[in-house]
């Protein structure tokens, strides 16, 4: 599938594809169940490394090192994740006035059509509604036109979304080139928050890791980030190797690697680190890269280390991370 171009460019022309045939589950409205006390300090936390100046407007090509649009991305790493990350997407999406859409399309459970589990997973946060979108098949997104309106009106009027984990292929295959991720983007545009875990994280990537071991195989994300590539359950699973692999194989591309339990927010012209973990940057531009002439081999040349590690409370520029430069 050919790489898309000017994804933010809200003037730009998108693909017309229609939406359908989605199990949409209508939430409910939870009752409160969190005090004021719970609500997530916004002001930053002390950094656990020093963090580095942003730079000022004034700045030479300062508008490509800042989020194209009004809302945030939150990257999380995979298995249980830490109440600050909870508090913090919760309250990006306004809290107890936010409206929430989950998307757990990337587990196989989820063509079983009961979602209590990704409901549950939120039900002690006040969200105002939590709706559920599932589509069983692509060729049910593509032909039934009965659902369509029913789902973009819901997706217009969300606060937040949430992806959950499970296999990124499964919503590539079912959602790219739809209208799911372009009203995604518009959710961002707009000053929304999106969240995804594991593969709802990946999923962000335009290079998108989609299996391997070692040797990393790839197909087209939904590319909300185009400049970098995105590794989940990364020292539990002993990914530095694939995603070293990964960087190799697409030069002008960076690596994010994340731990378990970890979330990178991405905001304006920051990103911060939350969680037990570490956020692992790969640039491809060290020496030693992956031996060409080992290129497809399935076994680690060397232990590969990242350019650069943040952990939880770290404040990174995006000058520094160069999410959307290509």
């Amino acid at each position: 599938m050919p790489v898309r171009r000017g994804r933010f460019d809200k003037g730009s022309a998108r693909a017309p594809a229609i939406w359908a045939a989605c199990t949409l589950a209508i939430g409910q409205s939870w009752v409160p169940a969190l005090t004021a006390g719970q609500e997530p300090d916004a002001s930053p936390r002390t950094p656990s490394v020093e963090a580095k100046p942003t730079p000022s407007d004034t700045a030479p090509n300062t508008r490509q090192y800042t989020a194209p649009w009004a809302g945030s991305i939150l990257l999380c790493g995979g298995s249980t994740l830490p109440k600050p990350i909870l508090d913090t997407f919760f309250r990006l999406g306004q809290g107890s006035s936010g409206k929430l859409v989950i998307i757990p399309t990337a587990s196989p459970r989820s063509d079983l059509g009961d979602f209590s589990f990704w409901t549950d997973y939120w039900k002690e946060y006040p969200w105002q509604k939590i709706d559920v979108l599932h589509a069983s098949n692509r060729e049910q997104v593509l032909s039934d036109l009965s659902w369509s309106d029913r789902w973009v009106e819901c997706l217009r009027k969300a606060d937040a979304v949430w992806i959950a984990g499970g296999d990124q292929s499964r919503l590539s295959e079912r959602y790219l080139g739809t209208p799911i991720d372009s009203e995604l983007v518009r959710l961002l545009e707009r000053g929304g928050v999106l969240g995804g875990t594991s593969a709802g994280a990946a999923i962000c990537s335009q290079q998108m890791i989609s299996g391997g071991t070692v040797r990393p195989e790839f197909k087209t994300g939904f590319g909300f980030l185009p400049g970098v590539i995105i590794d989940q359950h990364f020292m539990a699973k002993n990914r530095q190797e694939r995603l070293h692999r990964a960087v190799a194989d697409h030069q002008g591309l960076i690596g994010l690697g994340l731990d378990e339990s970890t979330a990178l927010w991405i905001h304006g012209a920051n990103a911060r680190v939350i969680g037990s973990g570490k956020v692992h940057w790969y640039s491809g531009k060290r020496s030693g890269a992956v031996d060409p002439a080992n290129k497809t081999s399935l076994r680690p040349q060397k232990s590969v280390a990242a350019d650069a590690e943040w952990s939880n409370g770290s404040e990174i520029p995006l000058s520094e991370l160069k999410l959307f430069k290509r």
